[in-house]
């Protein structure tokens, strides 16, 4: 028998990246400080990512795929080796990045979500889509997996608040991937730049973005700058569009700022509009107009921007709390981790 300890494989994106940063590095430090060994691999690895993962499985008590769809020919080899795979998503990968059907990601989906040991969905729409994907066939070799809900969560404790400078600021937080709900807003961007003179958007990110009407100011993405211009702001934006992949979004940036105490405006659609709660911690906007009234709202009560950024903060402890849902996770994993229960 073995004296090696257990091993916890996973495939994610760089360490940089907002989904590995936010749903693999938490539950990968937990389980180190339990003395299991981890090890990551680059899902952008090609070919010789495949190379590592199948000298690696042997090893490997679990394997923890995130986002990455592979092929059913590899993933049938890789589970003979370990066959306690996760595939973990946050984001409507089954589709075209503008919402439009893929079938071919479609069919790699059905297989990885059909071979998997467990199915983590970052949102109640993932979640729905990937249970309809299960194959029901008596025939199957494999047992039918779990689906389980796992929201994005944030580490509360790296975020402060500063004194609110005279100039009214709205925070978007993303990247150039994400930009494009900031170019299909623009009319409503401009329209608030027309009505509220006293009013700049900050935009943390990867890319440059000008307005006619608002007053623009961007910042060269990193953590510290982040969470610096979180303490900075006066309230949280998302808008998005309406459509199967911005459904399967997992209000990263709306969670954010809500951990920041930053009152939210979003737009009024997918995993956003679950996690604002209307009037308590911000608003969700269906019109031009929703939006100019939450913005008034909002720069003209200070108190009631204070109240919505403390009660925002509020839910973000008690639901979306990454200690919280890293404990949810070990206890899943417990039955296969043994060692788990030994911290």
């Amino acid at each position: 028998m073995s004296n090696l300890k257990p091993q916890v494989i996973f495939v994610s994106k760089s360490e940089d990246n907002p989904t590995t940063r936010y749903r693999i590095q938490p539950l990968r430090r937990a389980l180190e400080k339990r003395h299991i060994r981890t090890l990551r691999l680059n899902s952008d690895g090609g070919l010789q990512l495949r190379f590592q993962l199948l000298i690696a499985a042997p090893s490997a008590d679990i394997i923890i795929i995130q986002r990455k769809l592979f092929d059913k020919f590899f993933l049938t080899l890789l589970s003979m080796f370990c066959d306690k795979i996760i595939f973990d998503f946050d984001d409507a990968i089954f589709t075209k990045s503008d919402g439009r059907a893929a079938p071919r990601r479609m069919h790699r989906f059905n297989q990885t979500v059909n071979l998997a040991w467990q199915v983590w969905a970052g949102n109640h729409y993932l979640a729905n889509v990937a249970t309809q994907q299960l194959s029901h066939d008596k025939g199957r070799a494999s047992a039918i997996p779990s689906i389980k809900y796992v929201p994005t969560v944030i580490e509360t404790g790296k975020y402060y608040q500063r004194p609110k400078s005279a100039c009214f600021s709205m925070l978007w937080i993303g990247s150039q991937s994400t930009s494009k709900y900031l170019y299909e807003n623009t009319d409503m961007l401009e329209a608030l730049g027309k009505r509220f003179d006293n009013l700049k958007l900050i935009i943390v990110g990867d890319f440059t973005f000008e307005l006619s009407h608002l007053n623009v100011e961007c910042h060269r993405w990193s953590e510290q700058v982040e969470l610096e211009q979180a303490a900075n702001a006066h309230i949280g934006i998302a808008p998005m569009s309406d459509d199967d992949w911005s459904r399967g979004k997992c209000a990263l940036k709306v969670l954010q700022y809500m951990a920041a105490g930053l009152p939210v405006v979003s737009s009024n659609t997918g995993a956003n509009a679950d996690v604002v709660v209307q009037g308590q911690t911000g608003f969700v906007a269906d019109t031009v107009e929703d939006w100019l009234a939450a913005i008034e709202d909002l720069q003209g009560d200070p108190d009631k921007a204070l109240r919505m950024g403390a009660a925002g903060l509020k839910r973000i402890q008690a639901e979306f709390n990454s200690d919280l849902w890293v404990q949810q996770q070990l206890n899943w994993l417990s039955d296969i981790l043994p060692t788990i229960d030994q911290s």
